[in-house]
């Protein structure tokens, strides 16, 4: 409820007492005004618009100005002596007070000028930019208009010569601070004793006015404003060798200097009194600060939270309880926190800063005070107040009582926010509780279950709690549990949960700082509030007079955290009726790709956001996102936006359950894993986001690799070269002679820079067969390809060349063009990349899809979609590849299978170990890798099955862009 505050001053001591029920508001100093508002106005001028009650438009105060008149007794002023006395920082000549601007001050505008470009000439000062301020909105607007109609007098000392009169000259703080008399006294005293130091005690004052912002505003017999002329000096009058002050009242803003002039002609000394202008008096000041303790009451006088229980659960507010016939306890401490804030800094609405002491107390009122005050369900306070302003020279200004009307407990509208969340704090902390081994839940998880919630309750605001229910048991279970329910659970759950809606006047809000968790199954306890329920109950509220009232609700990543912001917002008025946060912890709050991956049944996806758990021999524990049973282990440094590994963490198969079916490999629907291998993939997707730094050799520097130690890598290359290649004289197994293989001599790569390129690639085993017959296979060797290559590799490669990596020494490592006519294999490359751009540089992170599609008859392809921040434009400049293996030229399968070709997850990171050799005929050495000194920082990874992709070869591509964009958009930056 908004009634007016009730708010009155009783200044002690000085026998005045004032009403008010508002803050004062004080703008800011000249200087800073004019310096920032002519920032914005010469920016944006359009932006800026007048109060829309003032009576008055944009052009009509620019025909305002345009019409300004000089006032008439200012007519035998020179142009040149006004600039003179308005630029002078001792005189501060005031030009709105010169020019008859009444009709936008009765409009409540306010002048000021700009006069740093301005020209006199003639009897005019031209090209005065003015500005025109609405205090109400803090706008303003902005025109360069002529100062006409001075004298066409030009002598800049025609003032000079005029007797000053005394009686109508002043001094005139020229501040939009709130300055008492006892305070500038104490300013002008400071200033004065620091520059009489240096300077003379006439000079010493002069640069303690401008330094105070004090004007001389001397006016001549003629009622001019007018100089001190040459042969005058003014000086202070000294009292024990300070400054002589008289008519000093706070109250009544009054404060004067003593002066004198002397005259250097004659030697005579002459003393005067000027009053000092422009200051505040200490119902002004009481009244800002009681603003602000009005205001801030609430936030300062804390309820006992047993007390607020209480008020709730009764349905009654503080003032029914105080002001009852049968209440005799006006007790501060019997109903507020006896640690409220006594003492606090407060800034004012002229930006100084204040220090408050405060003594707050119950007050008793009369029985129509009574009734007044219960229309309104607010409370009376009577608060001592003690005040001193904080700067340079601390000012201690009188205490004060102040009386001031608020409701300091909660509003309907609040309370029944307490009810929903089962806590009277403003933020009600849940931790997310999910079973043990359960899959890890994001905040877009969370915040696709509230919206849907909220969006059923929106769209069924007339329909019953019981069926509104029904229609959202299964995200609130999933919210309350932290798990999906089956059919009988989200039954049971719909039943109890009805139950509890119709019994919430029953529930007692809990105290403010206790953290709640989810609701438990234990029969022989009573059940509290869960973040579901909570969640459920709050949006309900958006039925709670849903024609005039509407519930908004905004959700904030927090670190590790959710925060949902509840709003209740009066749809009329737009004003904020009641709001509460809850804060979800133990979620996974980073931006992350799994929330779009986990729609495809993932069979691996690690976020390197995502906590790892350190074992007592020093190996890390690094479990799956969404299958937590599945779990790598490895040496881990976690950093801040991914796993730093140096040597490669290992698949725990003893681990995981079950191996599940990677779906129909070719034709005759071969499984592609086997419980053998479950982590080789022949259909399917790796998504890998990562980043290397530091390669200063020829290793390769693995991404992923198998139990073997084989698998895709980054590699830093010296130069190209293309070697001569051999074909083949026959077809595979024909019978007769046999012709000497023929040579074929590939080009050579004229095209060598830059020198050195990293270049992603990948292991596979080759094995020569020439057909003869009955002669024995040869046995396969292991060698590497280039998937990603080099744009000055790029520019060279023909249709009939395939990139081999071959390895010359420890200090060199070429790319082998090799004919593909032997090897039965057939490469392509094509970038939407800048054409000299290196995919890989050191440092930048790299999003790859790498997709495998073996047939049954060991033919297939090879294809690689990255994307790189060395790009310019990383998000859309892409690379993409494509091996065809095992197939003739045209496009048949082999009878041979020359190539294998694997994407295994065994070993995630660098320097693999050779945990199993390959148990076949091949009999194939053991590879020896020396240990990588580069750091591969691993981002995020996840493994795919096509048959998780989609039915159909349309739908597994729709998916797999999806999938690969979610990790572009996660994790390129």
């Amino acid at each position: 409820m908004n009634a007016k505050k009730h708010m009155k001053i009783i200044t002690i001591g000085l026998g005045t007492t004032i009403f008010a029920s508002a803050v004062v508001g004080i703008a800011l100093g000249f200087n800073s005004y004019n310096k920032s508002y002519f920032q914005k106005v010469v920016e944006k001028p359009n932006d800026f618009k007048l109060d829309s009650n003032a009576g008055i438009d944009k052009q009509q105060v620019f025909g305002l100005l345009d019409k300004a008149k000089i006032q008439t007794n200012f007519s035998d002023l020179s142009a040149k002596s006004a600039l003179e006395l308005a630029t002078n920082p001792l005189y501060r000549l005031d030009l709105a007070t010169v020019f008859n601007f009444d009709e936008l001050k009765k409009n409540g505008f306010e002048i000021s000028f700009d006069l740093k470009d301005v020209k006199v000439e003639n009897s005019a000062i031209n090209d005065v930019l003015v500005f025109v301020s609405d205090p109400k909105t803090n706008a303003t607007i902005s025109k360069k208009i002529n100062l006409t109609g001075f004298s066409s007098k030009s002598d800049s000392n025609q003032l000079e010569n005029f007797d000053i009169d005394t009686k109508r000259s002043s001094l005139i703080l020229k501040s939009r601070k709130l300055v008492s008399p006892s305070e500038l006294k104490a300013k002008i005293q400071d200033s004065y004793s620091k520059f009489l130091k240096n300077l003379s005690p006439a000079r010493a004052l002069e640069r303690a006015f401008i330094e105070n912002n004090i004007g001389l505003n001397l006016i001549n017999g003629q009622n001019l404003p007018t100089f001190l002329n040459s042969k005058q000096i003014i000086s202070p009058v000294l009292k024990d060798k300070n400054l002589s002050f008289s008519s000093l009242d706070d109250s009544k803003a009054t404060l004067s200097l003593n002066l004198e002039i002397q005259n250097l002609d004659n030697n005579t000394k002459t003393n005067f009194e000027l009053p000092i202008q422009g200051l505040t008096n200490l119902s002004q000041i009481f009244s800002d600060l009681s603003g602000f303790i009005s205001q801030n009451g609430q936030n300062i006088f804390k309820l006992k939270p047993q007390i607020q229980a209480d008020l709730i659960n009764k349905d009654q507010s503080l003032a029914e309880v105080l002001y009852q016939k049968a209440n005799t306890d006006f007790n501060f401490s019997s109903f507020f926190e006896s640690n409220f804030l006594k003492s606090f800094k407060f800034r004012a609405n002229d930006s100084d800063i204040w220090d408050l002491e405060i003594i707050p107390s119950l007050k008793k009122v009369d029985d129509s005070e009574k009734d007044e005050l219960l229309k309104t369900q607010q409370v009376r306070f009577l608060v001592k107040v003690s005040p001193t302003k904080n700067q340079n020279l601390a000012l201690k200004v009188p205490n004060f009582d102040l009386e001031i009307d608020f409701q300091p407990d909660l509003r309907p509208l609040e309370r029944q926010i307490a009810k929903a969340q089962g806590s009277l704090a403003k933020t009600t902390n849940f931790s997310f509780q999910k079973p043990e081994n359960s899959p890890t839940i994001t905040a877009t998880q969370i915040n696709l279950y509230v919206s849907q919630i909220f969006d059923i309750i929106k769209n069924n605001s007339e329909t019953d709690d019981n069926q509104i229910i029904e229609k959202v048991a299964a995200n609130t279970y999933f919210l309350e549990k932290g798990k999906t329910g089956t059919q009988e659970e989200i039954q049971q759950f719909t039943k109890d949960l009805q139950e509890h809606i119709k019994k919430d006047t029953e529930v007692k809000p809990q105290n403010p700082g206790s953290e709640n968790s989810q609701q438990t199954d234990n029969p022989g306890e009573q059940k509290t509030f869960g973040l579901g329920v909570s969640i459920l109950k709050t949006l309900l509220l958006a039925k709670t007079n849903a024609q005039n009232v509407e519930l908004q609700l905004n959700s904030t990543p927090l670190s590790k955290a959710l925060e949902l912001n509840f709003s209740l917002v009066d749809k009329n008025t737009g004003q904020n009726l009641a709001d509460s946060k809850i804060v979800i912890s133990n979620i996974f709050s980073e931006k992350t790709a799994y929330d779009v991956t986990r729609e495809f049944n993932p069979l691996v996806f690690i976020d390197g956001k995502n906590d790892v758990v350190l074992q007592d021999d020093g190996e890390s524990i690094l479990s799956d996102f969404g299958r937590p049973e599945l779990k790598f282990k490895g040496k881990i440094t976690k950093e801040n936006d991914g796993y730093s590994i140096t040597r490669t963490i290992k698949f725990q198969p003893s681990q995981t359950g079950a191996t599940t079916d990677s779906g129909a490999s070719g034709a005759q629907g071969s499984s592609a894993t086997t419980p053998q291998n479950p982590t080789n993939i022949d259909k399917g997707s790796f998504f890998l986001a990562f980043k290397i730094s530091g390669i200063n050799d020829f290793n390769k520097h693995y991404l992923v690799s198998s139990k073997e130690g084989k698998g895709i890598f980054v590699q830093r290359v010296k130069n190209t070269q293309a070697k001569a290649s051999f074909s083949r004289s026959s077809n595979p197994g024909s019978t007769g002679a046999t012709n000497p293989p023929t040579v074929f001599e590939a080009q050579q790569i004229q095209n060598a820079n830059p020198q050195f390129a990293f270049i992603l690639g990948s292991d596979f085993d080759f094995k020569f067969n020439f057909g003869n017959n009955g002669a024995p296979e040869a046995k396969p060797v292991t060698n590497q390809q280039a998937l990603i290559l080099p744009p000055e590799v790029l520019k060279e490669i023909k249709p009939d060349q395939f990139a081999e990596l071959t390895r010359q020494g420890n200090d060199e490592t070429t790319i082998t063009l090799q004919n593909r006519t032997l090897v039965y294999r057939k490469f392509n490359q094509t970038n939407n990349f800048e054409s000299d751009a290196q995919f890989i540089q050191d440092g930048s992170t790299i999003v790859v899809e790498i997709s495998i599609n073996k047939e049954a008859d060991g033919s297939g392809t090879l294809e690689v979609n990255g994307y790189s921040s060395s790009s310019q434009r990383p998000k859309f400049d892409k690379v993409y590849s494509k091996t065809i293996f095992n197939k003739d030229e045209q496009g048949k399968p082999s009878t041979n299978k020359f190539n294998t070709y694997n994407l295994d997850y065994f070993q995630i990171g660098p320097n693999p170990d050779v945990v199993e050799t390959q148990t076949n005929d091949s009999e194939l050495p053991k590879p020896v890798f020396p240990d990588s000194k580069a750091k591969v920082l691993i981002k995020a990874f996840a493994v795919v099955r096509n048959s998780d992709f989609g039915d159909d070869e349309n739908a597994v591509k729709i998916a797999r862009d999806k999938t690969l964009e979610s990790f572009v958009d996660a994790y390129l930056n």
